[in-house]
């Protein structure tokens, strides 16, 4: 059994004015296409979020079933706090984990690296982007992310590939995977977001790899 989870509370500093996972990206809000992909591979898929950011998201996610959300204690406290209050109501062995700004990656990414999990005896699978570990597009097993979360003591404010000391992680290089290096495009500014807008346009359905490339 799988949960999928939706790391979703920040701020979006550097986006600019406005909630980026709201940000419309090919007809959809990008949370939309990171929760849609999530969806067929997964038992539940959980939100987590601030407060004030839910009744949007829920308006959103008007069309996705069984989306449930987890809401920070203390808003904006970063990604592993997030990771902690989602953990807390997932009732699944395994969680694969996106962040909200990823509007390329697909179901067959997220179901190749959850396969890369099953088929070893690790914690964590995450890809891996120009030598570096995505560790909010990875797929973990739900106790020893809970462990590693303890482990790093507060959670507030920490750097999520902290995570990783205390953990078995198994890194695949992301061109190994459905959709290459840019399943995993990352929306921190209008400028990324420009880029996966103009990707969706030029892309065919199942061929990311065909698609512009970024500035």
């Amino acid at each position: 059994m799988t949960t999928g989870i939706v790391v979703a509370g920040g701020t979006s500093r550097r986006f600019g004015p406005g909630d980026k996972a709201l940000a419309p990206v090919a007809g959809s809000p990008m949370i939309r296409h990171v929760v849609g992909a999530l969806e067929p591979i997964t038992d539940a898929v959980v939100v987590n979020c601030r407060e004030g950011q839910r009744p949007a998201f829920e308006t959103a996610l008007s069309t996705g079933e069984g989306v449930r959300f987890a809401i920070d204690r203390v808003p904006d406290s970063g990604p592993v706090a997030g990771l902690e209050t989602a953990c807390a109501v997932v009732d699944d062995d395994v969680a694969i984990v996106v962040g909200c700004d990823v509007p390329l990656v697909t179901t067959a990414t997220l179901s190749s690296v959850l396969a890369r999990l099953e088929a070893r005896p690790v914690d964590v699978v995450v890809p891996r982007v120009d030598g570096r570990r995505q560790p909010l597009c990875g797929t973990y097993r739900v106790d020893a992310l809970e462990d590693a979360i303890d482990a790093v003591g507060d959670a507030q404010g920490c750097r999520v590939g902290a995570l990783f000391d205390h953990l078995d992680v198994h890194a695949v290089s992301a061109r190994r995977l459905p959709g290459g290096d840019r399943a995993f495009w990352n929306v921190n500014t209008r400028s990324d977001l420009a880029f996966a807008r103009r990707w969706l346009r030029a892309s065919r359905p199942g061929r990311l790899e065909d698609g512009p490339r970024p500035e």
